[in-house]
């Protein structure tokens, strides 16, 4: 990786940062680049620190996202949910912090408060297709395969030419119906987009769950 990981750039970053402040003070951006390049070298107490000290200056829609993902990884689950809410009604317009608060809700299997907090996060932005897929995926999720489809085919038409929607859609097809020449469409795929991440994760559950053994073909090509 050209980042270097966490023994390469990022705890330097920090420390220029935090340089740069001592010189002549921390502006609300600096504090913000300063809990970030913290979080990115894995230092999560340091980073919390910053940034709730960078929120007890004045809010911003960033701050609060990466605090609550500096919440989440320092496995302090209830204070990212709580801070995602206050960016949710705050910043209404931003869907990163619906998306997130609903990734942290399937991470703990509560779907429909996850299905919950997207609809509102959609009230506020409509036609956002990330949210939309968000919804589908909630609802292939809790088993509800046709209101998952729908949603999957009406983000399909917000964001022509992506992968995520059309993936997903042939993966709640399996799901449903366990049916072989979806799996056969979610290669077809992959062919002509190339070496997309997203359609070799979903083609692997798809197989995987579809019944694919170790040692098999299958398996193989799942992993």
């Amino acid at each position: 990786s050209n980042l270097r990981g966490t023994g390469g750039l990022f705890p330097g970053a920090a420390r220029v940062f935090q340089d740069i402040g001592a010189l002549g003070g921390i502006s609300p951006t600096l504090r913000y680049n300063l809990g970030l390049a913290q979080y990115l070298a894995g230092d999560y107490t340091s980073a919390i620190q910053t940034l709730e000290e960078a929120e007890s200056h004045g809010h911003s829609s960033d701050s609060l996202n990466l605090l609550a993902q500096a919440y989440d990884k320092n496995h302090q689950t209830q204070l990212s949910i709580d801070t995602l809410r206050k960016a949710t009604v705050l910043f209404p317009a931003d869907e990163n912090n619906y998306l997130d608060l609903a990734t942290i809700c399937i991470d703990h299997n509560a779907y429909p408060l996850g299905i919950e907090v997207v609809q509102i996060g959609m009230k506020n932005k409509p036609g956002s297709e990330r949210l939309l897929f968000q919804l589908g995926l909630l609802h292939a999720l809790s088993g509800q395969f046709d209101l998952a489809r729908e949603e999957f085919l009406k983000a399909g038409k917000m964001a022509p030419g992506k992968d995520l929607p059309v993936a997903a859609l042939g993966l709640a097809d399996i799901q449903q119906n366990g049916r072989e020449d979806t799996i056969r469409e979610l290669r077809n795929n992959l062919k002509q987009k190339g070496d997309s991440a997203i359609l070799c994760y979903l083609l692997g559950s798809s197989l995987v769950r579809n019944g694919a053994r170790p040692g098999s073909p299958e398996y193989a090509e799942a992993h």
